[in-house]
């Protein structure tokens, strides 16, 4: 049951124990260094998978994003969404995965259907860890090799208590960057409707200048009433909440580069920083510079480029001089001689 092989020619594979009935998936990969390549989007089945990334960095394709991992990262698969494998190894990474029957296991350990119910409301599906699971993931992966039932509820104990974390980690976690390549997958909508696409298309090419959506519905030949309700209906949100998405994304893309929050107002269309601070309150529940502190926390080096631009310490020059003077005072006593 673990699909691994397209992954990556160096992966450990250990069905689910029978014995273990809960658990459907259980894996263990290592991915040497590649370019980016994305890898065949599958469907998961109607379990939930967790992974974690016990050594390396990396970019992986998940529930419809792109999201950057490093080592200590979790990264869940909903039942039924899409996923891929790793997409572009950065560092070489060492991965465990579980698949687990939320319903079996809720029979087992009463009160883990409350974690999944909590588990289903996360906005993202990756997100830091803030301690060592490698021992954890790791003893299920012995423990189900040797299948002795005598050690079945250590087994899962473990099992639960990875659970648990998932849930907490996964509900701290704030907001994601966006990196350069999801935001230009998430600017190319691709409704299969004509007028849509070309709408999409004409609001996403130039952040700093974004036309009004009557101009565009004009241009297109259509009312703004009737481009609100086909985007509505092919995209799933109004033409002015993709609008702000778009600048959400740009914003926090110019952000990690070390750009200054008036210089992104303008880059993204908005006349004050102001502006930019109400959208950044309403989608993240923060300001921009408290945004960019969590992510110097969660993705190291992120920050790099800002901290770039703090003064340097400077050299402490009044040393020389200091070393200059007794030889000064030497010379002076050698004439008085």
């Amino acid at each position: 049951m673990v699909d691994f092989a397209a992954c990556t020619p160096k992966i450990k594979r250990t069905a689910g124990s029978s014995f273990l009935p809960e658990l459907t998936v259980l894996g263990k990969g290592t991915y040497q260094p590649r370019k980016p390549q994305r890898q065949g989007v599958r469907h998961n089945g109607e379990f939930w998978r967790i992974g974690y990334l016990s050594m390396g960095r990396a970019e992986w394709y998940g529930a419809e994003r792109m999201y950057p991992l490093a080592t200590g990262w979790l990264f869940v698969v909903p039942p039924g969404a899409e996923f891929s494998g790793i997409d572009h190894v950065i560092d070489r990474c060492e991965t465990f995965w579980i698949g687990i029957d939320g319903q079996r296991l809720d029979k087992l350990l009463p009160g883990s259907e409350a974690l999944f119910k909590r588990l289903a409301k996360l906005d993202q599906h990756a997100f830091p860890g803030d301690h060592d699971l490698t021992p954890y993931f790791a003893r299920l992966d012995d423990e189900v090799r040797l299948q002795d039932r005598s050690r079945e509820s250590q087994i899962r104990a473990a099992l639960s208590y990875i659970l648990a974390e998932t849930v907490r980690l996964g509900e701290a976690a704030p907001p994601l960057a966006v990196t350069s390549r999801e935001r230009k997958l998430a600017n190319t909508v691709k409704s299969g409707i004509p007028l849509v696409d070309k709408a999409a298309k004409r609001i996403a090419k130039d952040l700093s200048q974004i036309p009004y959506i009557e101009t565009v519905a004009m241009e297109l030949g259509v009312t703004r009433v009737h481009l609100h309700r086909l985007f509505k209906q092919h995209v799933g949100i109004s033409p002015m909440a993709y609008i702000q998405q778009l600048r959400l994304d740009r914003a926090r893309e110019l952000l990690l580069k070390g750009d200054h929050v008036s210089d992104i107002s303008l880059a993204v269309g908005f006349a004050t920083t102001g502006e930019l601070r109400r959208l950044f309150k309403q989608a993240l529940g923060c300001q921009p510079e408290q945004w960019l502190l969590s992510q110097a926390r969660m993705w190291p080096g992120s920050g790099e480029k800002q901290a770039a631009k703090k003064p340097a310490a400077k050299k402490p020059a009044a040393k020389k001089p200091a070393a200059k003077k007794p030889a000064a005072k030497k010379k002076t006593a050698a004439k008085k001689k």
